[in-house]
């Protein structure tokens, strides 16, 4: 992982990252649409999380409300600065998720939202740290684009010329996980979903939607979105929900 590369990015776009992805608009969807699969039936009072690539904080902070004693881990000093000083997370350490600096079996859960995609050509080296930190038993959250969607074209192309991305990033191809990692994890979730809130909501920061804008069509786009979700094939689908348990 080109540590650099990464860190310098985000310390670019860190105050665009926050007032978009941190947002009231943004915080609705990611609770309808991302936590509540992500964290479904799991008790997390008291466990040990690491928010892995934790961006500024709002899965940690989510974490920190469902009782979770929450680390949050990112390779940007400005973005780990906005945690400390704006949310309720209280333990943040500005790393590498490839060279993690923490002791072997150090947490019950480690939730990575939109986090694996940025690893690429190190996805491997990111898995292992995973693993390693992991508990037997614990369990590996993640949310991410996969690879196997038609909108996955949409991604490559846009991505290779908008300066917003580095790039190494890549979707998941979610079938190559499974068969890279199934020894050591077992994967008990494997979710799709996505729509129009996805785009527009979620990641105004990407499309350059104006945040004035944002908040007149919030909600009619999570009333559609509901509609359809849990109802789209992989091949349509923007984001796949992953729940694996380390064996």
């Amino acid at each position: 992982m080109n540590v650099k590369l990464q860190k310098d990015h985000y310390e670019a776009v860190a105050s665009h990252y926050a007032n978009h992805y941190d947002g009231k608009d943004s915080r609705l969807y990611r609770q309808q649409f991302i936590e509540s699969k992500l964290f479904a039936k799991m008790d997390l009072r008291g466990k040990l999380v690491l928010d892995a690539m934790c961006g500024s904080g709002s899965t940690s902070n989510r974490l920190v409300e469902l009782g979770a004693i929450v680390t949050g881990v990112d390779v940007s000093l400005s973005i780990m600065k906005q945690i400390e000083q704006n949310l309720q997370v209280k333990n943040s350490v500005v790393g590498n998720v490839c060279e993690l600096p923490f002791k072997s079996q150090s947490f019950d859960y480690i939730t990575v939202v939109g986090g694996l995609h940025h690893l690429h050509p190190h996805l491997a080296e990111g898995m292992k740290e995973f693993i390693r930190v992991l508990k037997t038993n614990g369990r590996l959250l993640v949310f991410e684009p996969p690879s196997n969607s038609i909108f996955d074209m949409i991604r490559t192309i846009w991505y290779r010329y908008d300066d917003l991305f580095e790039k190494n990033e890549a979707s998941i191809d979610v079938k190559r996980l499974v068969r890279d990692w199934n020894i050591e994890l077992e994967f008990d979730q494997i979710e799709y979903g996505g729509g129009p809130g996805y785009i527009f909501i979620f990641n105004s920061m990407i499309i350059r939607l104006p945040l004035s804008l944002k908040r007149f069509i919030v909600k009619p786009l999570i009333y559609f979105e509901k509609l359809i979700d849990g109802r789209l094939p992989s091949w349509l689908a923007m984001y796949v929900v992953i729940s694996m348990r380390k064996r």
